[in-house]
């Protein structure tokens, strides 16, 4: 009996009751997008060497090509996917994703506009259950000190990130990305 190809993840393990699965080949690593039949679940980079049995559906095939779109400095948000974004780590990532293209801001920044500014740290920790890479932008935090800390995908992947937002961003993105982000 033949046995089915071992499935390897970046960091986190997936469900097994996850039903459709993409995947996206980056300039900096592939991308597996997974969904169910009403919601995505998650967007996490594969570690190397890993074989994917791919089974796809719309949902997965749209956040496929939205996030070809992102690399090639084509888009700059995503469509409203359904996401799982529960509790406390749940509020910290729609924070997350208010921040805007090109745009970054710091740890206690993002504290604030998850409307919980002395819980600092645990808003940082909150980050390690980003499921969705690039659709929910992590890779925007930043230190106070303005360097790169903390990604859950690597800080070379998030330094690629930024720099692909920054090539792309027009002259009013880079004006904003100046600005405090807006807690609305």
């Amino acid at each position: 009996m033949a046995r089915k190809p071992k499935i390897c993840y970046f960091q986190k393990e997936i469900p097994d009751r996850i039903s459709y699965t993409s995947v996206l080949e980056t300039p900096i690593g592939r991308l597996r997008i997974v969904a169910n039949t009403k919601e995505l679940i998650s967007v996490l980079f594969l570690a190397d060497n890993c074989e994917v049995e791919i089974c796809e559906n719309e949902i997965t095939k749209k956040a496929k090509q939205e996030l070809k779109e992102y690399f090639a400095g084509e888009r700059k948000e995503f469509s409203h996917f359904r996401m799982q974004l529960p509790g406390f780590e749940g509020r910290v990532l729609r924070a997350v994703k208010k921040i805007p293209y090109g745009t970054t801001i710091n740890y206690k920044e993002l504290a604030e506009l998850a409307n919980m500014p002395y819980l600092v740290e645990m808003a940082a920790d909150a980050l390690e259950e980003n499921f969705y890479l690039i659709m929910i932008p992590s890779h925007r935090i930043v230190g106070s000190d303005q360097k790169l800390h903390r990604y859950q995908a690597g800080l070379e992947r998030k330094k690629y990130l930024l720099e692909l937002e920054a090539k792309y961003s027009t002259e009013e993105e880079k004006k904003r990305s100046c600005m405090k982000v807006s807690k609305k």
